[in-house]
């Protein structure tokens, strides 16, 4: 409910980096991996992952985790589709150093403590902006169990007062 704080997580000159859970019809292989790394040209775009690892899989269905600095529209499943394979499911798991808890169900959220959320800000060299009094979480995790893994600074992050 931050949109300041909404804004500098979404914009690409950030560097938060996007990672997603991918099931894919097939399995990728060690070529094909180094080409996503380094990245292919889909209609006129080059697009690439900054990390792609295996995680599991039986028969057709293969999991990998992938991370991208950008996310532009279906570029997941462009750069899988570029390799042959149909993406079955994505979920997004974590966004810069925010985890996305995997009980979390679609269209529900989950607060962030305010421990975290003074670790977000610095991050993102933002002003600490907490509402004084914040209604009563119903959810006590939000309070006691971090959301966040450490995470680098953002060296080329603009100063807080430049609007990106």
């Amino acid at each position: 409910n931050d949109g300041a704080l909404a804004h500098r997580m979404m914009h690409p000159s950030t560097g938060l980096d996007r990672e997603y859970a991918v099931r894919v019809n097939g399995r990728l292989d060690d070529g094909q991996i180094a080409a996503l790394r380094e990245g292919v040209d889909v209609d006129g775009e080059h697009l690439a992952f900054s990390d792609v690892r295996y995680f599991n899989g039986s028969g057709a269905n293969h999991w990998y985790h992938v991370v991208l600095l950008e996310g532009r529209n279906r570029e997941v499943r462009r750069l899988f589709e570029a390799m042959g394979l149909m993406v079955s499911r994505l979920k997004r798991v974590r966004y810069g150093p925010v985890i996305l808890p995997s009980t979390l169900r679609n269209g529900r959220l989950r607060e962030l403590g305010e421990a975290d959320l003074k670790t977000l800000y610095r991050l993102l060299r933002l002003p600490l902006t907490l509402p004084k009094r914040r209604r009563v979480s119903r959810d006590k995790r939000a309070e006691e169990e971090t959301l966040l893994l450490p995470y680098p600074d953002l060296p080329n992050l603009a100063d807080p007062s430049d609007p990106l």
